[in-house]
């Protein structure tokens, strides 16, 4: 064999084992991370590809208030999202034939399976502040919610269950790190493979 041919293979060779080396050396520390620092472990979805998505406060606020307006099927209830240190709603509710200003603030958690829990803090009602499990309650009750915020007045949270969303193409999600105070927002995405 000539000496051009061995060297062309050595060097295909040599290519080859850096590569492999470089993807093994990607995708073992990006997993061996997300345990590390307790991130979310969400339930994987057959016949999908996995990415991460990372966001910020200000693009996913466009996203979520986006999502909202097309959501929300109920007049009577008009309202906001701001993620800023917490993550606030801003709305009306409509009461003795008026609008009257509402401020919610949560303080969000990441659960095991991907979802978003958002921990009721603060509740008011024009300058009053009111009881969060009755207000919780009444708004469950009165109001329709996209079917993937489920609210539960008794422990005073809304859970926001991401694998209940239908988004465009049959995409799944789940939460991987919301840390407001960082800006550290990351999304897995589970695009469905090409049948």
């Amino acid at each position: 064999m000539k000496k051009w041919k061995i060297a062309f293979l050595l060097l295909i060779s040599v290519n080859l084992i850096v590569f492999l080396l470089l993807f093994f050396m990607v995708f073992a520390s990006s997993d061996e991370q997300i345990q590390k620092n307790g991130e979310a472990e969400a339930v994987e979805y057959p016949n999908t590809v996995p990415l991460i998505v990372k966001g910020s406060k200000s693009s996913l606020n466009q996203l979520i208030n986006s999502y909202l307006q097309k959501e929300a099927k109920n007049d009577q209830l008009n309202y906001r999202v701001q993620l800023e240190d917490k993550v606030y709603l801003y709305g009306t509710i409509q009461a003795f034939n008026k609008d009257i200003e509402m401020r919610m603030t949560f303080q969000p958690e990441v659960k095991k399976d991907g979802n978003l829990l958002l921990h009721v803090e603060e509740l008011s009602i024009g300058l009053i502040q009111l009881p969060i499990s009755y207000v919780l309650k009444y708004m469950h009750k009165n109001y329709e919610f996209p079917q993937a915020v489920k609210i539960d007045s008794t422990q005073e949270l809304v859970d926001i269950q991401l694998d209940e969303l239908s988004l465009k193409n049959d995409f799944k999600a789940s939460v991987q790190t919301f840390d407001l105070l960082k800006d550290d927002i990351s999304f897995k995405m589970y695009v469905p493979l090409q049948k």
